[in-house]
């Protein structure tokens, strides 16, 4: 297992909410935009990962919006109050 930077660990610059903020929407990628939605990582895992992994085994956002609540909620990492954000926010 290869060691990973917690989104605080990363330069102001290089997190996703500063960079939203200071380049807009159109400089992060569907996988940043995504982690500042999930907003925490899992045990293991950075928020940033999870998104990356949530996008590859879903087929990118598209494939995100097809899930309901419910199935959104059953994958590792999203659970029950995160599904709902994405849901919304998809």
């Amino acid at each position: 297992m290869t060691y990973q930077l917690s989104v605080k660990e990363l330069a102001p610059d290089e997190r996703p909410r500063e960079r939203l903020r200071l380049r807009g929407a159109s400089s992060l990628s569907d996988g940043d935009l995504l982690a500042i939605i999930l907003n925490t990582g899992i045990v293991g895992e950075t928020v940033t990962a999870v998104a990356q992994r949530l996008l590859a085994e879903h087929g990118g956002l598209l494939g995100l919006m097809k899930l309901d609540v419910a199935e959104l909620a059953r994958i590792r990492g999203v659970g029950e109050a995160k599904a709902a954000k994405l849901k919304a926010a998809l």
